[in-house]
């Protein structure tokens, strides 16, 4: 916020440690949401560039490799950029995290398309690295477990790339509430709600599985990658669902920390157990119930 040099800088220098720590992009992606937001499109784009060009600059200088980082430095801020124009003008983070799910069902179309088989594909690059494993500790991985993670490894980089995207939006939201408008975040997340026409595409895509499921078809592949993505979706409701709750109830900060830690520890369960109360929370508007009930 105090100018458009210092922007650059920090950008820059947190998306060339993301170099070595992917999670590095998160605060870049950061910097870059809060000044769309709070100083427009425009300004938000012209730091992309800069910070992009200046990552190219220093990768071109210490390992000749300036255009592919400035390509992937793009790449990495464009999501974070388009959600917080969409955010900026809608006010509606269910609408702007939404856009991330298109650009990540765009990229899962990409590879079904131009990957003849995703699970092939990621065991020819898994398979080095657990050899190298296995002369380390003098124990092979056994092969089914091997195809197991290979055949997951895609799915579980959609996610990551979803909650990686929305983490960047949110921080910068969450800088932007802060800032000048403190409590604001807080509230709008509890607020989040998936918007009505991902749900309706929702109730497509499990319409069209029901009819493709006895099938051998390769789009049924497509739409487990549609899944994961609405799953994140739904998992985010859920998440607000429970902050709703527990500021309504005045529930101990505890119980929410235990609730991350369980997604952290068993990410499986924990998560099922979000996308059934955001999938819920459509059916039965919680969050909408209880602000009548508490009027009257």
């Amino acid at each position: 916020m105090r100018g458009p040099q210092y922007a650059v800088l920090t950008a820059s220098g947190f998306l060339l440690g993301s170099l070595k720590v992917l999670l590095l992009l998160i605060p870049s992606g950061g910097i870059l949401s809060l000044t769309t937001m709070r100083h427009g499109g425009l300004e938000g784009l012209k730091l992309m560039v800069m910070a992009s060009i200046v990552c190219g600059l220093f990768a071109e200088l210490a390992f000749s490799r300036g255009l592919p980082v400035v390509a992937l430095c793009t790449a990495s801020m464009l999501p974070p950029w388009i959600m917080a124009l969409k955010l900026k003008r809608s006010e509606d983070p269910g609408r702007a995290v939404s856009v991330s799910a298109y650009l990540v069902a765009a990229y899962a179309i990409t590879v079904r398309l131009n990957v003849e088989d995703v699970g092939a594909f990621w065991l020819a690059r898994l398979e080095p690295i657990f050899d190298f494993a296995a002369q380390q500790t003098g124990q092979p991985f056994p092969q089914d477990q091997v195809l197991i993670i290979a055949n997951s490894v895609h799915g579980w980089l959609l996610a990551m790339m979803c909650l990686v995207f929305t983490s960047m939006l949110f921080l910068g939201r969450w800088w932007q509430s802060s800032l000048y408008n403190p409590g604001g975040f807080g509230n709008e997340f509890r607020g989040f709600r998936v918007p009505h026409g991902v749900q309706y595409a929702a109730l497509a895509l499990a319409v069209i599985y029901l009819a493709l499921r006895t099938t051998n078809s390769p789009g049924l592949q497509l739409l487990g990658d549609f899944a994961v993505i609405l799953a994140f979706l739904y998992a985010l409701q859920g998440l607000a669902v429970v902050h709703s709750r527990a500021k309504q109830i005045s529930l101990a900060r505890g119980w929410l920390t235990g609730l991350y830690v369980m997604l952290v520890i068993a990410p499986y369960p924990a998560a099922a157990i979000l996308v059934f109360t955001g999938l819920a929370d459509n059916v039965f508007d919680f969050r909408g119930r209880r602000k009548i009930e508490s009027k009257l």
